[in-house]
């Protein structure tokens, strides 16, 4: 019917070249994902990559980068900012080198994070009040800890660092299969270790490129899946990210 053909009508191209409609529908990475959408759904990326009617992301600062770059063409489902157009790079090597009041450039890396944390968790299932607070953190860090060894290796120099285990900054890794270190390596990795909370549960965020982002979860996913321990349940998620680099 006609009331059915009008409602299919797609809007002018004036209304869907909006800039705000536009960085909308090319924002898919901020939305988190739980760790039942992780073992049941397909990545958000791949769907990006076999159906090309599914819009690629932008990263936070497209807007910006559009006026000033040359975009490339969808990269692991990413518009990357490859070559400048010679607009502002000027200004800003002239503010980074000033020696009487020193500035900074900030890049914006989000692309090289999928846009987002993989978020692992580990916790106690039967975690009681009466139970020593202490006693329930290092249960659950050392079963986060044994996880990470299966991936990363019992000899990786991040895991027996107590600066970065206690969140106080993020170390380096090279991701493997399971219990296949030092062979099939995955790729490279950066760890983020939270403070334990009040409950007990310890956590870490694992910043990858998208180019293993699927197959990392897959990996950890399978780890979940077969068990961590009889006291302790572990949970996987993803929660939106966004890298900014400070340089000068």
């Amino acid at each position: 019917s006609l009331k059915q053909r009008q409602q299919k009508k797609m809007p002018c191209r004036r209304v869907r070249r909006k800039p705000a409609l536009m960085k909308l529908s090319h924002s898919n990475w901020c939305k988190p994902q739980t760790n039942a959408q992780i073992t049941k759904n397909e990545s958000p990326a791949l769907v990006q990559i076999r159906d090309s009617t599914v819009p690629h992301n932008w990263i936070p600062t497209h807007l910006w980068h559009a006026k000033r770059f040359h975009v490339s063409p969808p990269l692991f489902s990413w518009s990357i900012p490859l070559i400048h157009s010679n607009r502002g790079s000027r200004a800003s090597l002239r503010l980074a080198s000033c020696e009487t009041f020193p500035k900074c450039t900030i890049q914006d890396g989000t692309w090289e994070v999928n846009g987002c944390a993989i978020r692992l968790e580990v916790g106690r299932v039967d975690a009681s009040p009466c139970e020593q607070q202490q006693q329930q953190k290092q249960q659950s860090m050392q079963t986060l800890l044994s996880i990470l060894q299966r991936i990363c290796g019992s000899d990786a120099s991040f895991l027996n660092e107590e600066s970065i285990i206690g969140g106080e900054r993020s170390g380096e890794g090279l991701l493997h299969e399971i219990d296949a270190y030092p062979l099939q390596p995955v790729g490279p990795a950066t760890f983020i270790f939270g403070r334990p909370s009040s409950l007990g549960d310890a956590h870490v965020s694992i910043l990858i490129h998208p180019a293993i982002h699927q197959k990392v979860l897959s990996i950890l996913t399978s780890i979940i899946k077969a068990g961590v321990g009889a006291d302790c349940e572990a949970t996987l998620s993803t929660a939106p990210l966004a890298l900014l680099r400070i340089r000068g």
